[in-house]
C-alpha cells in the first residue's frame, strides 16, 4: 500500500496505539512529486458508540485533473460500509463530491452516539420520576451507585462527541484546503452540497452534546438529592440517639444519687455496727459487780486473723483491677487507638520538579 497508493507510515502506526486510552490526532499532508503538488493525503480515527472498536481512515485526494480519490478504511462499521457500497453499485454521483465518504462516516458515527445516549437517558428519567421517600437505605445506596455509573457513561459520551465535533472541524478545513488546491476541479454545486452537509452534522453534534451535558448535570443533581435525604435521615437518627442518651444520663444520675444516699446511710450505721460487733465477741466480758471489762487471754487471735485477711482481700481486689485494665488495653484495636489519638499532622512537602504527570 505504501508503494501502490502512497499510504503514510503514520497510518500503520495507528494500529499499535491502545484502543481507548490514546487518541491519535488528525493529519492532512500534501504529497509532491517532481516539485509539483499531486495529492492531498490525510488520516484520522473515530469510534461509533460505546464498546465499538476504533475506525482508522486514510484518504488521498488527487490534485491532478482526471485522477480519482483513494480511501482505506480499517474497521469500517457494517452499516456505513453497506451504504457506501450501495452508492458504488448504483454509480451514484454523490461519491464524486469532495469528502462525501467522510460525511457518510461522520453521519453514521453521530447516529451511533445518539443511540448510545438513549439507555442512560431513560434510566435517569426513571429515577427522576420515582418517589425517593419510598426508598429504603439499601435501595438508596444502590440507586446512588447506578447514578454514578450513568454519570460515568455520560461523561465518556460527552468527550467522544467533543472529539467528533473537532474531527468535523478538521474535515471542514480539509475540504476548504482541497477546494483551494484543486484548481476548479469540482463542480461548485457539489462543493456547496458537502459544505451544507458538514454544517448540518456539526449542528446535530453540538445539539446532542448539549443534551448530554444536560443529562450529566441532572444526574449529579439526583445524586446530591439522594445524599441530602440520606444525610437528613442520619441526622434524625443521631438526634434520636442523643435524646435517648440524655434520658439514660438522667436515669444514671438518679441511680448515682440513690447509691450515694445508701452509702451515706451505711456509713452512718457503720461505727455503731462495728462497736456492737466488737463488744459482742467472746474476748470481752463485762461483770456487774465492778462494771469493768475483762479481756480474755486469746484476744490476740482477733488482730492476728483479721489484719492478714484484710490485706489479702485488698491485694486480691487490686490485682483483679490491674488484670481487667490490661485485658481492656489489649482488646483495644489499632484503629480505635488512632481514633482516640486523632490523625497525624500532615507535613507539607515541596513538589518533586522531576515528576512528569500524564499528558
Amino acid at each position: 500500500m505504501r508503494q501502490r497508493f502512497g499510504v503514510s507510515p503514520l497510518f500503520f502506526n495507528c494500529f499499535h496505539s491502545p484502543k481507548y486510552v490514546v487518541k491519535i490526532g488528525n493529519a492532512s499532508l500534501i504529497r509532491t512529486e517532481g516539485g509539483k503538488r499531486v495529492a492531498l493525503d490525510g488520516l484520522y480515527r473515530f469510534s461509533s458508540g460505546l464498546g465499538s472498536p476504533p475506525v482508522h481512515v486514510w484518504f488521498s485526494h488527487s490534485l491532478i485533473q482526471g485522477q480519482s480519490s483513494t480511501y482505506i478504511i480499517h474497521g469500517c462499521p457494517d452499516m456505513a460500509k453497506s451504504l457506501i457500497l450501495s452508492y458504488v453499485e448504483q454509480r451514484d454521483p454523490i461519491l464524486m463530491r469532495p469528502l462525501s465518504v467522510d460525511a457518510i462516516l461522520a453521519e453514521h458515527s453521530l447516529h451511533e452516539w445518539g443511540q448510545a445516549v438513549y439507555a442512560p437517558r431513560n434510566h435517569l428519567i426513571t429515577y427522576e420520576n420515582s418517589s425517593i421517600a419510598q426508598y429504603t437505605p439499601s435501595q438508596t445506596a444502590e440507586a446512588v451507585e447506578r447514578l454514578h455509573f450513568l454519570s460515568q457513561v455520560l461523561h465518556i459520551i460527552r468527550e467522544d462527541l467533543t472529539d467528533l465535533r473537532e474531527r468535523l472541524q478538521y474535515l471542514v478545513g480539509v475540504h476548504e484546503r482541497l477546494i483551494d488546491l484543486s484548481n476548479d476541479r469540482y463542480d461548485p454545486l457539489d462543493v456547496e452540497s458537502v459544505q451544507d452537509s458538514f454544517a448540518y452534522i456539526v449542528s446535530k453534534t453540538t445539539t446532542l452534546r448539549r443534551w448530554v451535558v444536560n443529562y450529566t448535570e441532572r444526574t449529579g443533581i439526583r445524586i446530591n438529592l439522594f445524599f441530602n435525604l440520606a444525610t437528613q435521615s442520619d441526622s434524625r437518627t443521631n438526634l434520636e440517639i442523643a435524646r435517648l442518651s440524655s434520658k439514660i444520663a438522667v436515669s444514671t444520675q438518679r441511680d448515682s444519687s440513690s447509691m450515694i444516699t445508701m452509702a451515706a446511710v451505711t456509713m452512718f450505721f457503720l461505727p455503731g455496727t462495728f462497736v456492737s460487733a466488737l463488744f459482742s465477741m467472746v474476748f470481752f466480758n463485762t461483770t456487774n459487780d465492778n462494771e469493768s471489762i475483762v479481756v480474755g487471754r486469746q484476744w490476740w487471735l482477733f488482730p492476728t486473723i483479721t489484719i492478714p485477711l484484710t490485706v489479702v482481700v485488698f491485694a486480691t481486689w487490686v490485682a483483679w483491677q490491674r488484670y481487667r485494665n490490661r485485658v481492656d488495653s489489649d482488646s483495644l484495636g489499632i484503629s480505635d487507638l488512632m481514633k482516640i489519638a486523632g490523625p497525624e499532622p500532615i507535613m507539607e512537602k515541596s513538589p518533586n520538579p522531576s515528576y512528569q504527570g500524564p499528558m
